[in-house]
């Protein structure tokens, strides 16, 4: 049943790519526009939160960084569990850098205040830091799929009584240059899954792979990597991703015609 159709209201733009990322948690919905334009900054980004009060979606904010910076794309990718939402900008330092950043707001009232920046240690420009993230209890995962000339890596942030530290950087036991692993970050239960969108698997380039990480004590260790067993280079599997109980989900978009574009699959993994 059709519910309800939700817009920026007065600040909708052309282009704004109002709708690229999504979370809900309970009544709460975030919604973001990572082409925004903010504080006259042309592709800045803006997030949108959304409460469901009587049966009704009322936006209830409009949230952007302390550092707006042009076509920093605030809304890259974004989390939200309670009264706690992540929300990415692969090129918070503009888009000729590119390393890349976390925004962490917390409810306080009924205002989202921005709380910390997150970053990699050993950020570089290019990384796309922050191009796709997961909340998990009192961590963040938060991919960087440009990585070391686009090897990627993911990185573990956890929320301390000092502070949000970064804990882990987890990379692909087998990676490779290109593979891009942290195009997606999928986080069920003690389970992390990453995908590697354009991995190579058995000499086909770019038909891509997910990788399953085990929490073990503080740590995730590796576990598994999977690949579809039909799959063909170009499929891009793991261009999306989710998780769910003992499910994980991978969306190749471009299934085995890398020129033209296939009609694109999902593929379901269970334990």
């Amino acid at each position: 049943m059709f519910e309800a159709k939700l817009t920026a209201g007065t600040d909708a733009q052309s282009d704004d790519n109002f709708g690229r990322a999504l979370a809900l948690s309970g009544n709460l919905l975030a919604v973001t526009a990572r082409k925004e334009t903010a504080s006259s900054l042309s592709q800045a980004g803006a997030a949108y939160v959304f409460e469901r009060i009587g049966g009704v979606w009322t936006r209830v904010a409009r949230v952007t960084p302390n550092d707006l910076t042009l076509g920093g794309y605030f809304g890259q990718s974004v989390d939200l569990r309670g009264n706690l939402m992540v929300v990415g900008a692969r090129n918070s330092d503009g888009a000729a850098a590119g390393s890349g950043a976390a925004y962490v707001f917390n409810r306080i009232g009924n205002e989202w205040v921005q709380t910390v920046k997150l970053a990699a240690d050993d950020g570089a420009n290019g990384d796309q830091f922050a191009f796709n993230l997961a909340i998990m209890g009192n961590q963040v995962v938060v991919g960087a799929r440009r990585a070391s000339s686009r090897t990627g890596a993911a990185y573990v942030f956890e929320s301390t009584p000092s502070g949000w530290i970064e804990v882990q950087k987890l990379t692909a036991s087998d990676g490779q240059k290109q593979d891009e692993f942290g195009q997606g970050v999928a986080i069920t239960g003690d389970f992390l899954a990453i995908s590697a969108w354009r991995a190579k698997i058995d000499g086909n380039s770019g038909q891509g792979a997910v990788y399953l990480f085990r929490r073990a004590g503080q740590q995730w260790v590796e576990a598994d990597k999977f690949a579809a067993s039909d799959g063909a280079a170009g499929d891009q599997l793991g261009h999306s991703l989710s998780a769910h109980g003992d499910t994980i989900i991978a969306g190749a978009n471009q299934v085995g015609d890398p020129v033209n574009l296939g009609p694109g699959y999902v593929y379901i993994f269970s334990k």
